[in-house]
C-alpha cells in the first residue's frame, strides 16, 4: 500500500563487502532474522520481500516519507521549545514578546506536538484501510518490481521511479514525488538479498537515490 504525504536519511550504499562498515538496515535486518546463513544471490535472481502490513509499519512508513519531503518537520519539537524558551526569556528578562504577531505560546506546542498529531492521523488510516493486517509481497528483479496483496498487484518498471530512498529501517520506493512505497528491512529473508536490492537500485536508471 503506498503512503502518501497527507495520511499523516540515509545515504545510499552500494553492494557491500565485509571490510564495510554496515548500515541501518543490515543492523536493523540482522536483529529480526536470527540463525539463517546468507547466501550469495546471483543478480539476475528474484529476490522477494514479505511482511504483514501493521500499523507499526504504517507509522514508520509515514515518518520516514515526511522527514524525506519535509525535512523541517524531525525538528519541529526543538523549534517549539526554542520559541517557547525565547518568549519565556524575553517577558523576564524584556519585558516584552521577542516576536511582534507571533504567538510562540500557540506555536510552539503545535510545532512540539506534530510527531504526536502525526502518529495519531496514521493510526486513524489504518484501522480504516483494508489493507490492515494483510501480507505484502514484493517481487523483484533487475527489471521490474512488482507489489501484491489481497486483491491488488501492481507492477513497475524500475524506470517508472522517480526517487529511491534508504533509511535505517527501510527502503521508500517514490513513483510519484509525494506517493511513496515501503518495503521494511525485516521483509528479506536475509542481508545477501539487501545487497542484491541495493545492487538493482544502483544499476537502475533512477535519478534520486538516496
Amino acid at each position: 500500500m503506498p503512503v502518501e504525504l497527507s495520511e499523516c536519511a540515509a545515504e545510499q550504499v552500494p553492494t557491500a563487502d565485509p571490510g564495510q562498515r554496515h548500515s541501518g538496515c543490515d543492523r536493523t535486518h540482522r536483529a529480526a532474522v536470527r540463525g539463517g546463513r546468507s547466501t550469495a544471490l546471483a543478480p539476475e535472481l528474484m529476490i522477494v520481500a514479505r511482511y504483514t502490513y501493521t500499523e507499526q509499519h504504517a507509522i514508520e512508513a509515514s515518518r520516514q516519507l515526511m522527514r524525506s519531503i519535509t525535512p523541517w518537520v524531525a525538528f519541529g519539537p526543538h523549534i517549539g521549545l526554542l520559541m517557547i524558551a525565547a518568549m519565556a526569556y524575553g517577558w523576564v528578562v524584556k519585558g516584552s514578546a521577542p516576536w511582534e504577531g507571533v504567538n510562540p505560546l500557540l506555536v510552539g506546542p503545535l510545532l512540539c506536538l506534530v510527531p504526536w498529531l502525526s502518529r495519531r492521523q496514521v493510526r486513524r488510516v489504518f484501522r480504516g484501510s483494508p489493507e490492515a493486517g494483510l501480507e505484502h509481497v514484493w517481487r523483484i528483479d533487475d527489471t521490474s518490481l512488482t507489489f501484491e496483496s489481497k486483491g491488488s498487484t501492481a507492477r513497475f518498471e524500475w524506470s517508472k521511479l522517480v526517487r529511491v530512498k534508504e533509511t535505517k529501517k527501510g527502503f521508500l520506493l517514490f513513483p510519484q514525488p509525494r506517493l511513496a512505497y515501503w518495503i521494511p528491512c525485516s521483509a528479506f529473508s536475509s542481508p545477501s538479498e539487501i545487497d542484491v536490492f541495493r545492487d538493482y537500485i544502483r544499476r537502475s536508471p533512477i535519478s534520486k537515490k538516496g
